[in-house]
């Protein structure tokens, strides 16, 4: 937390043309004609019961070119909404706003993908805080069995956290940035954007689990105070994965034709409450034996 970590890197913005989706989109004939075959056939079907249940008189060879001709519009516009909509592999589960952007791939499609995935992961874990926050959530608390015992989850904790921060710098400002990055000859792969996403949400949802944690613990009455002052210490390392919205945003805002320069920094603060807590341990350690009996 001393030293503000930052992430500089060059990016290419690359997309798919309308003559490569044009391109894979006729490059599987089959489906177009058999779509136009049945609509005909629907048409064909209908035309005739019409014939047989009116007095209408079709016209020859027109009103068979008129029913090949509206096949052949229905089929194309069938085709081209199913391919427009096709679910690219691995992105089955996600909102179909973000399965168009990755079969798309319009310009700046990198950023808006990997902002529309990340909110769709950590949008269970950010409600989850709040109703933690707020009392709505319930966790079955257990005292520890000595002051001893405290001290030593006490202990872990802090060690967990630092070793939390370490991986954040790592998901964050490495395996993120990179699976973004695409070059001049080579686009970004959604399925590792989607990789980076859901490797990043599993931090995330960790992150939570660690304060969950702290609330399923039950310390004495001298130490409660002392244990509600360590609520929320990770939430600085969360505030660092918020912090990659608002450089997404910065991101989807660039001209792609244009020579884009941005600067941003992912901060991670020091946790809230940490001299109070300080202060509170200096107190409490200056009785111990007392406590202890009291535990």
């Amino acid at each position: 937390m001393d030293e503000p970590p930052t992430f500089r890197g060059e990016i290419a913005f690359t997309y798919r043309s309308l003559r490569s989706h044009l391109r894979e989109y006729l490059s599987r004939p089959f489906p177009i004609i058999a779509c136009a075959v049945a609509v005909f056939g629907v048409l064909w079907t209908i035309g005739e019961a019409t014939i047989q249940f009116t007095d209408a008189n079709p016209r020859g060879v027109s009103s068979y070119l008129l029913l090949v001709g509206a096949s052949i519009v229905a089929s194309l516009a069938w085709t081209i909404y199913e391919y427009v909509h096709h679910v690219p592999d691995g992105f089955e589960n996600v909102f179909p706003a973000a399965q168009r952007i990755a079969h798309l791939q319009r310009p700046l499609w990198e950023f808006r993908l990997a902002k529309s995935l990340l909110a769709q992961r950590l949008a269970p874990y950010e409600r989850e805080l709040r109703d933690m926050e707020s009392g709505r959530y319930f966790v079955i608390a257990e005292k520890p069995e000595s002051l001893q015992a405290y001290i030593r989850w006490a202990g872990a904790r802090n060690e967990n956290l630092f070793s939390m921060l370490d991986v954040a710098k790592e998901l964050i400002l490495n395996d993120f940035p990179a699976s973004l990055q695409s070059t001049d000859t080579e686009s970004a792969d959604p399925k590792r954007i989607l990789d980076a996403v859901e490797r990043l949400g599993r931090f995330y949802g960790e992150t939570v689990a660690f304060e969950r944690a702290s609330r399923a613990v039950m310390p004495s009455d001298d130490f409660k105070e002392l244990h509600q002052l360590q609520f929320g210490w990770s939430d600085s390392i969360r505030d660092g994965v918020r912090q990659l919205f608002q450089f997404l945003q910065r991101m989807c805002e660039c001209d792609p034709h244009g020579d884009n320069h941005i600067k941003f920094e992912i901060v991670f603060d020091e946790p809230d409450n940490v001299s109070r807590y300080c202060d509170e341990l200096d107190r409490l350690g200056s009785n111990v034996h007392a406590l202890e009996q009291n535990w």
